[in-house]
């Protein structure tokens, strides 16, 4: 007794230095996460400003060429870029104010920036005033002074020195992140360590505690066995069908859940690329040659298509989730499935003839978009010639069955199979588009509800696609 006391103290012990080392290990994890959200924005933030007193510089150098032009030539239309500098000076203001949000170093250089700006500006007010006066002598020595020149220069020495302060901040951000980042690691390092030695202690102990488990399971079930009549077998057996479908069902609404999360967690690395590309092209973009920018276009194409592929499998997922089990006219579901392809249909003038079809329980929402996913490609592969498309019904003993037959290219009978498969492609995206998962939704539909979606085809002769719905199905 005393034994199995001091054996039960130490699984608790180690149990719980596993558990304490993990959430050590997890918060790790955490705070690595937290340090570089901060020091990002930080980073985005200093690159932000320096990108905005660029754009400010040149602003004030548009007013003053616009100035310049007019007080040589006379000509009023020299003003044009004088007065879009102005009011876009203003504006370009208010962001370098809100992006530096009350920093006192960075509002004290600006605000000596913003003076000799005022200054300029007041002296680019004038000329042009006596300019329009008629006083252009008075005009043409004001700007042949030194006066312009030596407040342009002093604002250009005064934004250069704001963008090497920003530059040390900066650098300061990236030696105090990787310096955080290196702490952290080591702390995750130690954590993993631990936890890995703790877990094989645990197991060490647990082990034979699950040995005498297994060996009473067994004397138990020998038991069982031996007093069980055959009534009583059936009914366990009936019982354990019934756990296991139950278990079944969980299990596939945790894999939609799964489905459903993950893709909605993977677009964000992705907007982070995108984002990222945009970024260092706005920041870089007049130093990359063409094979660079060609570069950067593959990376945004990539990641797009990939975008579009989750979005697939988040629709995927949430196949049969709708509450839109009822009876339904099937003819009024073509028809919106018809209305949702218009433009297409009217771009291609489609020919659909349609049968007369029953009105049977099914999910609406879903029959539409099998309607309108079979109707689609059919147009779709067809190329060079008007698509005829033709929906028939047969009532079978114990399923309906509907056909939708078209007049497209086809395919050989090796790949009748292999198109309802998630992202399975007969053909490469540049000569037809998509993302190669209409059909596994088609296919998902159907067994949805009780049946099964088969093809026929002959190449370049047409495709026949038959999807049979159980009469018995129940919305689950």
């Amino acid at each position: 007794m005393k034994e199995t006391l001091a054996r039960e103290k130490n699984v608790l012990n180690s149990t719980f230095f596993t558990i304490f080392s993990l959430v050590v290990l997890l918060s790790a994890i955490l705070l690595l996460s937290i340090v570089e959200s901060h020091y990002f924005n930080k980073l985005r933030l200093s690159h932000n400003i320096n990108y905005h007193l660029y754009d400010y510089f040149g602003l004030i150098q548009d007013a003053e060429t616009g100035q310049r032009g007019y007080a040589l030539t006379n000509d009023e239309t020299y003003l044009e870029p004088y007065y879009t500098s102005l009011s876009k000076i203003k504006k370009k203001e208010q962001e370098i104010t809100v992006a530096i949000n009350q920093d006192v170093d960075r509002s004290r250089q600006f605000k000596q920036i913003l003076a000799l700006k005022e200054t300029k500006i007041q002296e680019l007010i004038h000329t042009i005033s006596l300019m329009k006066l008629g006083k252009r002598k008075e005009a043409i020595d004001i700007i042949n002074s030194n006066t312009g020149l030596t407040n342009m220069t002093q604002i250009r020495l005064l934004i250069g020195d704001f963008k090497t302060q920003e530059r040390l901040r900066t650098t300061q951000i990236r030696e105090t992140y990787y310096r955080y980042k290196n702490i952290i690691y080591v702390l995750f390092v130690v954590a993993l360590i631990v936890t890995g030695f703790n877990y094989y202690n645990l197991r060490a102990q647990i082990t034979p505690l699950i040995a005498h488990l297994k060996n009473v399971n067994g004397n138990l079930q020998k038991t069982v066995i031996e007093k069980e009549t055959e009534i009583q077998e059936r009914m366990r057996v009936e019982a354990e069908n019934t756990k296991l479908l139950h278990h079944l069902n969980q299990k596939n609404q945790e894999l939609n859940h799964f489905a459903y999360i993950a893709s909605h967690d993977l677009q964000e690395p992705l907007r982070t690329i995108k984002n990222f590309i945009n970024l260092y092209e706005e920041e870089y973009g007049d130093n990359l040659n063409e094979e660079a920018k060609s570069y950067f276009d593959f990376i945004i194409k990539a990641s797009n298509r990939m975008s579009k592929l989750i979005h697939g499998l988040l629709l995927y997922s949430k196949i049969g989730s709708s509450a839109s089990f009822s009876k339904n006219d099937i003819n009024k579901l073509v028809e919106e499935a018809k209305e949702n392809l218009k433009t297409l249909l009217d771009e291609r003038k489609a020919i659909i003839e349609v049968a007369d079809l029953p009105t049977i329980e099914v999910y609406r929402i879903e029959m539409v978009q099998l309607f309108q996913n079979l109707i689609q490609n059919a147009i779709k592969f067809c190329p060079g010639k008007q698509p005829q498309i033709k929906i028939g019904y047969k009532e079978l003993a114990n399923e309906h069955e509907f056909v939708v037959s078209d007049n497209g290219i086809g395919m050989e009978q090796k790949d009748v199979q292999k198109i309802f498969n998630m992202f399975a492609r007969l053909h490469n995206e540049k000569e037809y588009a998509g993302q190669g998962i209409g059909l596994a939704f088609c296919k998902k539909i159907a067994e949805l509800h009780g049946g099964k979606i088969t093809v026929e085809s002959q190449l370049n002769k047409g495709t026949s696609f038959y999807i049979t719905i159980s009469k018995n199905v129940e919305h689950v």
